[in-house]
């Protein structure tokens, strides 16, 4: 299996290589349409493989801020979870010490 991923991660970062190396020519970056203002936000001679990389890194930013997100109701479950295990063996411990204590006073019985 981890020779698997090992070559599918290889094939990818390949593809990626050729795709930004094809990819080098400048370009024109503008942020707004050209109806809303004129050349306002426009990046000048911009390579597009920059373009694609900042592209592919914003959406895995946003991805990952989003099931961080999604995920905050899981994590704070698990903590009240901790919290109450924590407790019951704090308890546990407590019992298990009264007990011990009662169990010396019994004469043990024989039979």
């Amino acid at each position: 299996m981890r020779t698997l991923k090992l070559a599918l991660m290889t094939v990818i970062i390949l593809v990626l290589i050729l795709v930004m190396t094809a990819n080098m020519s400048p370009v024109s970056l503008r942020l707004m349409p050209d109806v809303m203002g004129e050349d306002l936000l426009t990046i000048p001679q911009v390579p597009l493989a920059v373009v694609i990389i900042g592209a592919v890194m914003v959406g895995f930013l946003l991805g990952v801020l989003l099931e961080y997100v999604r995920e905050g109701k899981h994590r704070k479950r698990l903590d009240q979870a901790r919290r109450e295990v924590g407790a019951l063996r704090e308890e546990n411990d407590e019992l298990a010490a009264k007990l011990g204590e009662a169990a010396e006073d019994l004469v043990p019985v024989r039979g």
